[in-house]
C-alpha cells in the first residue's frame, strides 16, 4: 500500500514519460518533486521507482498482475539507481529465466558485502573454527533475512509482493 493516494491514469502517463529521463539524485531522495512519497537525506524510498511510475499500476491494483520479464526490469532499475540495492543472478528458473535475487541493505554494507559474504560462509562450514572465533565472527557479521516470493507456481501474490517490500 502506498502512503499517497493513488494518481489519476492522465498523471500517470505523464508520470511515466517523465521517468525516462530521472536522474539518480532523485532515487537517493535529493530532488524537491516527492511524486507521492517521502524524499530527504537518508531516505529509504525511490520516489521515482514507483512501479505506478513504470507500467501504470501499483502493486496489488484489482485486476493488475506485474509479469515476470515487469518484476525483473524493475529489480534492475533499483539496482542501476538506488545504492541500497544490489541484483544478482544465482541461477535460472525452470522456464529458463534469470533466477533474481535483491540484496537490499546500506551503502555501507554493500561496499563490504564481499566481507560478509565469507563470514557467513565460515559460521556455515565451522570446519577449523574454535568457538572463540565463530563468536568474534558471528560478532563481526550481519544478520540476513531471506525472503522468497515464488512457493507454488500457481500463487502469484509471493511474487508480486517482493516488488511492493523492495521498493519500501
Amino acid at each position: 500500500m502506498f502512503l499517497a493516494a493513488r494518481p489519476r491514469f492522465s498523471e500517470l502517463a505523464r508520470s511515466y514519460v517523465w521517468l525516462e529521463g530521472v536522474s539518480t539524485d532523485v532515487v537517493r531522495g535529493r530532488s524537491s518533486m516527492s511524486h507521492g512519497a517521502p524524499t530527504g537525506p537518508g531516505c529509504h524510498f525511490w520516489p521515482c521507482c514507483l512501479l505506478s511510475r513504470r507500467l501504470l499500476f501499483n502493486f496489488g491494483d484489482d485486476y493488475q498482475l506485474a509479469t515476470y520479464t515487469q518484476r525483473a526490469a524493475y529489480c534492475q532499475k533499483l539496482d542501476r539507481e538506488s545504492d541500497r540495492i544490489t541484483v544478482e543472478e544465482i541461477g535460472r528458473t525452470s522456464e529458463g529465466r534469470p533466477h533474481l535475487m535483491a540484496i537490499v541493505t546500506s551503502p555501507e554494507n554493500h561496499r563490504n558485502l564481499a566481507h560478509y559474504k565469507e563470514i557467513s560462509r565460515r559460521l556455515a562450514s565451522v570446519d577449523g573454527l574454535s568457538d572463540a572465533q565463530a563468536r568474534a565472527l558471528a560478532k563481526e557479521g550481519k544478520a540476513l533475512l531471506w525472503i522468497d516470493g515464488g512457493l507454488h507456481a500457481s500463487e502469484v501474490l509471493g511474487a508480486q509482493q517482493l516488488g511492493e517490500m523492495v521498493y519500501r
